[in-house]
């Protein structure tokens, strides 16, 4: 009984330690984990926006995307493409951002497939996803796609649900 309190100081001060080691293991693991759910959930979207936009005009496809956070994590916002005035980097681009992390990067080159949507940015939260990507059947004045042409394809890019 008189080393009690010793003891229960001792397993407070352990537990002290531990608890926020382990919170940041897991923070970091939920965050790869995150991470690398949305690097393969647009990679699915990248496919399918290159099979449109192989197949020609007027050709569409609707892609189900699962951007589900972690235990620990979750994925502030999704941003895809940009209005048919933006920079050609931002229309060849899936852009999102975890847990208040730096802004993350998903390009589609060789070729850049500039993919739009008519009232902006397509802009989501985590969650299911329907998206519907389609070549538009009219040429889009100007080089959206960054190849030096004077007119381009463009993949138009919007969210079913």
């Amino acid at each position: 009984m008189e080393g009690f309190p010793l003891n229960l100081l001792i397993m407070f001060i352990v537990v002290a330690m531990v608890v926020p080691i382990s919170w940041n293991y897991l923070e970091v693991y939920s965050t790869r984990q995150t991470q690398q759910t949305i690097d393969t959930q647009l990679s699915y979207l990248e496919s399918a926006v290159r099979e449109v936009y192989s197949m020609g005009p007027g050709n569409s496809r609707v892609v189900e995307l699962e951007l589900s956070g972690g235990v620990a994590s979750s994925m502030e916002y999704m941003r895809i493409g940009g209005s048919p005035n933006d920079v050609w980097s931002n229309l060849s681009s899936f852009r999102y951002r975890i847990n208040g992390g730096l802004e993350q990067y998903f390009m589609i080159t060789d070729p850049n497939i500039a993919m739009v949507n008519m009232t902006g940015v397509l802009e989501f939260r985590e969650g299911n996803r329907m998206v519907e990507v389609r070549t538009l059947d009219e040429l889009v004045e100007g080089d959206l796609d960054g190849d030096g042409a004077a007119y381009s394809w463009v993949v138009e890019v919007r969210l079913v649900y």
